[in-house]
């Protein structure tokens, strides 16, 4: 009988597009004859709602990259539970989840979720120490695959799109109405809305930055953001928008246990991030009929079409995002969205990414399910 144990590593500590999307293929794995278990940190939710799924979770917080004394329990954990196969899903867990892993004599997956390229000496020990000893590469972008390919030379690495895990059909007027009126909004407010971990990489402050300028000249304008992560920063966010004269219309919802709400109560998304590669939200925005504007990164472009589901501006610049916003804002947004959201369902096929990912460990566990 085959070895069908498959571990997966995630190091965010809060809940994100990435734990989603692990927490569905242990699902899935479970329900093709595999043994799904997951590495996290303590206290993060991932741990918490594989747990309730009944999925074996081992919680472990690594002091740094190549802390020796998390590594050895990792591969003593590895070991206990006789894993087949470590997929890797967070730079916390690259270096001690490999190592662990090759010396417990399992199968190794990086899934890399956005480029860090680098340079001169780093991207020479990437090569050597750190990609190179990976049995495969998962991209989640075809922007990131020829990235990973062309900077490291390597060949092992296989392109498997995210899916569309929670789609929401687009909302009838009604229920974009009953949806604001939950956030404080009117019905004939035009909400920008934002999905995704609060971190600075992501980019909020330069949508509250972008919306000063909506707002002085679209007077119903509003901004709502959801997510949580870096407490410093969602204070940081706080006391930007009273800087900037924005109480009443810029609403920090925190975590929203409920994402779909978010997107019935916006009329227009925002994905504002420096790096990324295709963020779940946007793929959750476009299902749910509404046209996105996002940072021109990653493998944002695979999914954008610019002046046909959404519109893209250079990364960082509030100038050029509140001219995308207002833009969007004066156009017929919600036809555009409409348009949009069955195109993005058939490509972003959450039975294709499930098909593939099962196809890729049975090619590792040298069997079939």
């Amino acid at each position: 009988m085959k070895n069908k144990s498959v571990v997966f590593f995630d190091a965010t500590p809060a809940w994100s597009g990435g734990a989603n999307r692990i927490l569905f293929l242990a699902k899935s794995l479970s329900s093709a004859g595999f043994f799904p278990h997951i590495v996290c940190l303590r206290g993060g939710r991932l741990g918490e709602l594989a747990g309730r799924a009944g999925i074996d979770v081992f919680k472990i917080n690594p002091v740094f990259d190549t802390d020796p004394v998390a590594l050895c329990r990792i591969f003593f954990y590895l070991r206990r539970i006789n894993a087949a196969v470590a997929d890797i899903n967070s730079p916390g867990f690259y270096w001690i989840g490999l190592a662990a892993a090759k010396l417990a004599g399992v199968k190794t997956v990086l899934t890399r979720n956005v480029p860090y390229r680098k340079q001169g000496l780093k991207r020479i020990v990437n090569k050597y120490l750190l990609y190179g000893r990976y049995d495969r590469i998962i991209s989640l972008s075809a922007a990131v695959k020829k990235d990973l390919e062309s900077d490291y030379g390597l060949s092992n690495v296989r392109l498997i799109y995210d899916g569309i895990f929670s789609a929401v059909s687009p909302p009838s007027p009604e229920e974009s109405a009953a949806a604001k009126k939950t956030f404080g909004f009117a019905p004939d407010d035009i909400v920008f809305g934002l999905v995704g971990r609060l971190e600075k990489n992501k980019g909020q402050h330069v949508a509250v930055e972008a919306f000063a300028a909506v707002a002085d000249a679209c007077p119903r304008a509003k901004l709502l953001v959801a997510g949580a992560g870096d407490a410093g920063y969602a204070e940081y966010l706080s006391s930007l928008a009273r800087k900037l004269n924005l109480a009443g219309r810029v609403l920090l919802a925190g975590y929203v246990e409920d994402v779909s709400a978010v997107y019935k109560a916006s009329d227009i998304l925002v994905h504002p991030s420096f790096y990324d590669n295709i963020p779940i939200s946007i793929l959750e925005s476009l299902s749910a009929g509404r046209p996105v504007i996002a940072s021109r990164v990653g493998g944002i472009p695979e999914v954008i079409v610019d002046n046909e589901n959404g519109m893209l501006f250079d990364a960082g610049s509030a100038g050029q995002l509140a001219g995308k916003m207002l833009k969007m804002a004066a156009a017929d947004y919600a036809a555009i969205g409409r348009a949009a959201s069955p195109a993005v369902a058939e490509k972003f096929s959450v039975v294709e990414m499930k098909s593939r990912y099962i196809e890729l460990m049975d090619e590792l566990t040298g069997g079939s399910s």
